[in-house]
């Protein structure tokens, strides 16, 4: 029984980050892998508390042209992947709304929020996105 153990392990570790061809972690190497996502996580945690949310782009630049170079698209989704991923590595809620437009391109804002609070943000994620759109707010 002790293969399956292992094995998961490695597909995990494998999950969560990129390692070029490395693909059997010790113990030890996965935990040393796991100790940033964990850092980052409680620092997210003693930051968002009730009714506080962290408010950012949902992408690092506007949109790029349809004929933008492998460099760019390469560089763009580095980028977004790494603003995208805070909260899937932290276990916390996101939500993302369009924000209207920067240089004719669509923008969106992303908001995250503490863990367990999923049906607060969408509630209010209504609010924000009626802010934004400068709609009169609806009161229930």
């Amino acid at each position: 029984m002790g293969y399956l153990p292992e094995a998961m392990r490695n597909y995990l570790a494998r999950l969560g980050w990129a390692h070029g061809d490395h693909e059997l972690f010790s113990d030890e190497q996965a935990l040393e892998q796991l100790a940033p996502r964990a850092a980052m996580r409680r620092m997210l945690e003693q930051l968002l508390q009730p009714g506080v949310v962290l408010v950012l782009p949902t992408t690092p630049t506007t949109a790029l042209p349809l004929n933008a170079s492998a460099d760019a698209r390469n560089a763009f989704y580095a980028a977004a992947l790494a603003i995208n991923a805070i909260a899937g590595h932290a276990g916390l809620p996101q939500i993302t709304i369009p924000a209207g437009e920067v240089d004719g391109k669509p923008a969106g804002l992303s908001f995250i929020t503490m863990r367990g609070a999923d049906r607060w943000l969408l509630h209010h994620a209504q609010q924000w996105s009626a802010v934004i759109d400068h709609q009169p707010l609806e009161t229930a």
